[in-house]
């Protein structure tokens, strides 16, 4: 066992998650980002050149398209002309009314029509569909499928707009044809007023078919009535006050008879409307809902519902029915459907609450009038039955002139519900096509490609789990970083050995010998520095050099430092102690050695293994690894090697061992747990962070005192450089082509 005077604590600082913890909260600084973004630049740079290609690719593949705009004003105010109905209506309609219209110009019938009026006429998106049909075909003429691809493909290319602030909808429509571009905005709007009247004026017209209807049995009963008055004066050779239709009267009595006669009739003329009114309601028609009970909430749920039908159809024959938006547009339909027939049957549950209070009062008031009735008989039964006649006669006529103003304001009712509009600008010729735009579409992808390849770089960076730097070591091992050496190129000859596979150039990754004055002498001598320094009350006297796995400078480095103490004057010792793959008889131009540690573990021979590879350093002395043994793990432990470490420890002021990778096998352990300090060696760019900790702990188990780490190869022009990718394996084989030296 080494003595315990030569025993140092460990100077390295080893923290766990906090550390690391502390500094991730810290999150990327700038020049992280900068650093991240250089480091893929290329992939920047790709990505930006593929979406521009792409973009440019794309914008001149497309199809042209021209557009062409039509505007028109809608004023939403509906002329009353004194009929207080009719001004309620406006009132409550005009907030939703140009929503509406916009989705009544975009309408599947709006829509077909003005499809139907440019191919009479052999122009517009499809104009041959209509030449075997009549010229009155209507949408059952064609096929659902085929009908849903006209109206489809119409309004994909038909953009109806409000301009906001304004009563102005502007229509749009894109087409690869010029002249369609230019028809299609103005055969709407011709359609859209055409239809827009004939559907009011049919809506008006059911209700004044029904008043008129009911106004010729009202004029043939007022006539009775008349005819049975005559009668009954004639009859009873009575003469009237005033005259002919004076009706005036000397009875108290028959002046009240006549005032209840007067309001019986007006109460029925107000039933007879309300009735209307309630027919009008339960045809379940939301026009004529509207129209005679005017609601806010119907008209704003109507507007709605049109805009999520045109938005279904729409996204419908673009997607199919499947789509989720689609169904999500289907469940907002049913819901607003649900919602209409839910006002709609409150409206018509207020007009029939209203037709109810009618009928009753004028069952009270024709109950009063019965009872003055009676007692008028008791009075004058001839002036009772004459002012009865008197005032059915007139209650007749009375109804009858009622409606027959009804009648003619239903007949206006239709121009006046209409909304006015008034075109302003008719679309024109469009000159040149608005789409593709190539340079707004390049610009696009451009940014687009800028995205995705900083997304990217950030995505590969944070895969990307090596060392690469000093800090990375310290943050994520909690080691003490005592050293940095710069990334360096050794020239190789051209020729090999191939009887022992050596490789002349290896010699000149020797930098303390070959190349004194370059840096990365310097920084071997900085690690020197750091050595020393670490340990001047109980200096260091053996030192264990290893790694995570191989290929990451451990050996490169043993002989430099080797040499570096060398040239102090100290006597230095270096002991190749990878006993499976070694290589240090390469980097002091020596042939394999036949016989070296391997051979004293085992008593096959004495000290004279021990050479002297350096003649410029005659203190330098190198114990080969000799031959490659069963059995490298049970030498290494054994009480022998134990034994040469004290020894060499007296005989020599440093012995440097160079040992096995720490995670490939176990032989350094042993020795690691023997020696005074152990130096771990990472490989910029190529040691993974959990390699690193893994090494960290299983020196730890054995009580190990970690001097620090060491990172090799850094590129001081750049941050990161080689990505670690292909498998480890070590094993006993040894021939030329398995030899590769950490750093070249």
């Amino acid at each position: 066992m080494v003595d315990a005077s030569h025993q140092v604590p460990p100077i390295a600082v080893e923290t766990d998650g906090p550390l690391a913890s502390s500094a991730a909260r810290e999150g990327l600084s700038l020049s992280d980002i900068g650093r991240i973004l250089l480091k893929w630049k290329w992939l920047l740079l790709a990505c930006l050149l593929v979406s521009v290609v792409l973009g440019y690719v794309y914008s001149k593949t497309r199809v042209p398209l021209y557009e062409g705009m039509a505007t028109v004003d809608l004023n939403p105010s509906r002329t009353n002309m004194g009929l207080s109905d009719l001004i309620q209506e406006s009132l409550s309609s005009e907030d939703v009314r140009i929503p509406t219209e916009v989705a009544r110009m975009q309408s599947n019938l709006v829509v077909f029509y003005a499809i139907r009026e440019l191919a009479e006429q052999h122009r517009g998106p499809f104009p041959t569909a209509f030449d075997h049909l009549p010229p009155d075909a209507g949408m059952d003429a064609f096929p659902p499928v085929q009908l849903q691809v006209m109206i489809g493909a119409v309004r994909g290319a038909l953009k109806v707009t409000a301009v906001t602030g304004t009563d102005i909808i502007a229509i749009t429509y894109r087409d690869p044809r010029p002249q369609v571009a230019k028809d299609v905005p103005n055969t709407i709007i011709e359609v859209y007023l055409k239809r827009n009247l004939d559907d009011h004026m049919a809506g008006t017209g059911r209700v004044t078919r029904w008043l008129a209807t009911e106004m010729e049995g009202l004029k043939q009963e007022a006539n009775n009535a008349q005819a049975r008055l005559g009668q009954y004066l004639k009859e009873h050779n009575l003469i009237e006050a005033g005259g002919p239709n004076s009706g005036q009267t000397d009875s108290l009595e028959l002046d009240r008879l006549r005032g209840s006669n007067g309001q019986v009739a007006t109460l029925q003329a107000d039933r007879i409307v309300r009735e209307a009114k309630l027919r009008l309601a339960e045809s379940n028609d939301p026009d004529l809902i509207a129209s005679v009970a005017p609601s806010s909430t119907l008209m704003s749920l109507r507007a709605e519902l049109l805009s999520l039908t045109a938005q279904y159809d729409q996204l419908t024959t673009r997607y199919g029915p499947n789509f989720p938006r689609v169904r999500e547009l289907h469940n907002q339909i049913m819901s607003v459907q649900n919602q209409v027939g839910i006002e709609m049957g409150n409206v018509q549950q207020r007009i029939r609450e209203e037709y109810n209070t009618s009928t009753h009062t004028l069952d009270l008031m024709q109950a009063q009038l019965d009872k003055q009735m009676q007692e008028t008989y008791k009075l004058n039964e001839s002036a009772a039955q004459y002012a009865l006649l008197r005032q059915d006669a007139e209650s007749s006529r009375v109804l009858y002139d009622q409606l027959q103003l009804k009648l003619k304001e239903s007949n206006l009712a239709a121009g006046l519900n209409t909304a006015s509009v008034t075109v302003i600008d008719e679309a024109m010729l469009p000159l040149g096509p608005v789409s593709p735009d190539v340079h707004a579409n390049v610009m696009i992808a451009a940014a687009l490609g800028l995205l995705v390849g900083v997304l990217g770089a950030f995505i590969f960076d944070s895969l990307d789990d090596t060392l690469r730097t000093t800090d990375d070591v310290e943050l994520f091992s909690g080691l003490l970083s005592i050293g940095a050496i710069p990334h360096f190129q050794a020239a190789t000859a051209a020729g090999r050995s191939e009887e022992m596979g050596e490789e002349p150039g290896e010699r000149r990754r020797l930098v303390s010998i070959t190349a004194p004055a370059s840096p990365t002498a310097e920084a071997y001598r900085a690690l020197r520095s750091s050595i020393l320094l670490s340990a001047i009350d109980n200096p260091l006297r053996t030192l264990v050099i290893t790694s995570a796995f191989m290929s990451e400078g451990k050996s490169t480095l043993s002989a430099n430092l080797a040499v570096m103490l060398a040239q102090r004057g100290e006597r230095v010792l270096i002991v190749d102690a990878d006993l499976r793959r070694s290589t240090l008889h390469l980097l002091f131009g020596l042939r394999r050695p036949a016989q070296g540690l391997t051979n004293l573990l085992s008593r096959q021979t004495d000290d004279s293994v021990i050479l002297h590879p350096v003649s410029q350093v005659p203190s330098l002395a190198y114990l080969p690894a000799g031959a490659v043994p069963p059995n490298p793990a049970e030498l290494l432990a054994s009480h022998r090697m134990a034994e040469m470490m004290r020894q060499w420890s007296e005989q020599y002021d440093r012995v440097i061992i160079d040992t096995a990778p720490i995670l490939a096998v176990s032989d350094s352990l042993a020795p690691a747990a023997r020696a005074d300090s152990v130096l771990l060696v990472v490989r910029a760019g190529v040691t993974r962070k959990k390699a690193l900790m893994r090494t960290r702990e299983l020196l730890r188990r054995v009580n190990a005192h970690l001097l620090g780490a060491v990172v090799n190869d850094i590129d001081m022009r750049k941050d990161s450089y080689y990505n670690y990718s292909g498998p480890y394996t070590y094993g006993y084989g040894y021939t030329s082509e398995t030899v590769h030296e950490e750093v070249k």
